[in-house]
């Protein structure tokens, strides 16, 4: 006797759209199993048991597997000759299926003949074709309102320990931080609804577009909801934007006390930290304590250039913002920026943009007009990181207009 097949995703989504067509039977819960069943034996003479849709469908606990004999029935309903010359036609649906679907919801259509789940499945987030298509599917929800997707959209199954994935996922859920700037009620509750569950909310959106001008608004509304046990330097990042928060509602001992917290995760996590975030906890120990050393350590032991600049990029910016703007500040004017390496990325030239905008400042604050202006030649504003562009574009304009 053949074993058992194995149902994939994309495969059972494909067999629910073809059912339900065919039956006219909605395959959302356990008991449409039984209405289907019935009708597969009255219009077809096809004896499927409901326990065995139920679990073919995922409604009960299963192994995700049925018999080719059954498999070959139910897609002999809708005029297959196997279960294998089904799953050969459903695999050779590529990439314009989605396109197809791009198109009918940029033209404002929520519904498309084919469930969003089993177009969702299609997508490769790993390459860029998927991560812009899902790009664009968000976009399409939170300006269509379309809840249901959105929610479908955190059920993927995406490898995040992938770093290459991870650029892309950043990318691809982008649309969701872009309107909650632009104050969309809908897509703001939304994420403060789901974001304590939602690991990809919780790096990708949360983690990945830091609003500092809104953690009096919706950003702060978010970050309190988020538990600290992922990802795993979660509790230093809230601890510090907790920090920057307090401070903001002139709270200093509460800021001071949020302070105390990051340095305890920093010193357990350590060599877990991004220099980003070491950034911003050596700005707040300046701001707060008034002392540099923090930011002389950390300096010192970045290995890379790369994340030196990281390090002094967030650093610079929180300092100048919370203390003098017209403060220069050390280690800035020691990096070469002829030894920038070549950079190919969108994130990598925007960081590069940004160091060159941070020297030109440090050079500004030290009264040497024409050697900022020098370093804004090769700066391309675009480059700059969304959630940050407005102080980066008004330093930018300023020593422009000197």
């Amino acid at each position: 006797m053949p074993a058992p097949k194995k149902i994939t995703i994309q495969q059972r989504e494909a067999l629910k759209y073809y059912l339900e067509r065919l039956s006219g039977v909605r395959i959302e819960h356990s008991y449409h199993c039984m209405d289907l069943s019935n009708y597969l034996q009255k219009k077809h003479k096809i004896n499927v048991s409901e326990s065995t849709l139920k679990r073919i469908f995922g409604m009960v606990k299963s192994t995700d597997s049925a018999s080719v004999y059954t498999l070959n029935l139910l897609v002999s309903a809708f005029g297959f000759s196997s279960w294998k010359t089904f799953t050969q036609e459903i695999n050779s649906i590529d990439i314009q299926s989605v396109n197809m679907l791009l198109i009918h919801r940029i033209s404002g259509q929520k519904d498309f003949p084919i469930t969003n789940s089993y177009f969702l499945n299609q997508l490769d987030v790993s390459q860029w074709t998927g991560a812009y298509q899902l790009h664009f599917l968000i976009e399409s929800a939170v300006r269509l309102e379309d809840e249901k997707l959105l929610n479908q959209i955190l059920e993927l199954p995406v490898d995040q320990s992938e770093a290459s994935t991870s650029d892309k996922l950043y990318f691809s859920l982008q649309p969701i931080a872009v309107y909650a700037e632009l104050q969309n009620k809908f897509i703001i509750n939304w994420v403060k609804k789901n974001i304590s569950d939602s690991k990809i909310l919780q790096k990708y959106v949360l983690q990945g577009n830091v609003f500092d001008t809104k953690l009096l608004g919706f950003y702060g509304e978010w970050l309190v909801q988020v538990p600290e046990n992922y990802p795993e330097d979660m509790p230093l990042f809230k601890s510090i934007l907790l920090c920057q928060m307090a401070y903001l509602k002139n709270d200093i001992d509460q800021a001071k006390a949020n302070l105390d917290k990051a340095k305890f995760w920093e010193s357990h996590l350590h060599d877990k930290i991004s220099p980003i975030l070491k950034g911003r906890l050596a700005a707040w120990n300046y701001i707060l304590e008034g002392d540099l050393d923090l930011l002389a350590t950390f300096y010192e032991q970045e290995p890379s250039l790369t994340a030196k600049i990281e390090l002094l990029e967030f650093a610079s910016r929180l300092i100048w913002q919370y203390t003098s703007e017209k403060q220069q500040l050390p280690f800035i004017n020691d990096l070469d920026l002829n030894e920038f390496p070549v950079f190919t990325s969108f994130y990598q030239k925007g960081r590069c943009d940004v160091m060159r905008l941070v020297k030109a400042i440090n050079l500004f604050n030290a009264e040497k007009i024409m050697e900022a202006k020098i370093l804004l030649s090769d700066i391309n504003p675009i480059n700059f990181h969304f959630s940050d562009r407005e102080w980066l574009q008004g330093k930018y304009q300023q020593i422009l207009i000197a």
